[in-house]
Order: C-alpha cells, then structure tokens, then sequence
C-alpha cells in the first residue's frame, strides 16, 4: 500500500517539472535535496509540484484526516509567505522568490515522509 501511495505521489501529474525530468533521473521520489533541486525547478515548478503531492496525500488519507490536513496545508502556506516576507525584507522579488521556492522544497520533503508513515 504505501509502495502504491508513493509511487501515485510523485508522479505529480500535469507538472512540467516531473513531464521534463526522465525517470531514470529517479524524480518520482522526492525524499532528498539534491533530487527535489534536480527534479523541481523555479517556484512555479515548485508550487506545481507541491499542489501535486498535497492532493495525491489527499486522496490516501482516511476521510476524517482530509479537514485536518488541509487546514495545516493553509497555515503552512500563510506562515511560508510571512515568513519568507520578514526575511527578504528590503532585498528584492529575487530573494523573496528564492525563499518561497526553498521552504516549499522543504515542504514537499515534508509531505513525503508523512505519506510513507
């Protein structure tokens, strides 16, 4: 079951990152930094393959656990954006851009090793 979850997880599906990236380049497990930097490209690659796996998560969840989780997959995003706005504060779109695409790289990682538990 959890081989199927995973497998069905970083397919991410629709996304030209994972369409681009060949599978011998192993882009369909996104457990480490140096795949997710290989397999996922700018924020909009990275937000493309975060909506991806949330919403493969979403569907191996038990019913009762949909709400939850979407309500955490919310406040992580708010804390992300203010987050990443208090730190690049006065350095530009550039540095804001890098900040967001690296915690949601970080956030994918995340979503990962929750859907293999």
């Amino acid at each position: 079951m959890k081989t199927a979850l995973l497998g069905a997880l970083f397919l991410l599906a629709g996304t030209a990152a994972a369409q681009a990236a060949p599978a011998e380049m192993g882009c369909r497990t996104l457990l480490d930094d140096a795949v997710i930097a290989r397999c996922v490209g700018d924020l909009h690659d990275t937000e493309a393959a975060l909506t991806a796996v949330m919403r493969r998560l979403l569907l191996n969840v038990p019913p009762a656990d949909r709400a939850p989780l979407r309500k955490a997959e919310r406040v992580w995003r708010a804390y992300r954006d203010a987050q990443c706005a208090y730190e690049t504060r006065g350095k530009g779109a550039d540095a804001m851009e890098e900040c967001l695409t690296a915690l949601s790289k970080a956030r994918i990682k995340q979503l990962t090793l929750i859907a293999v538990r």
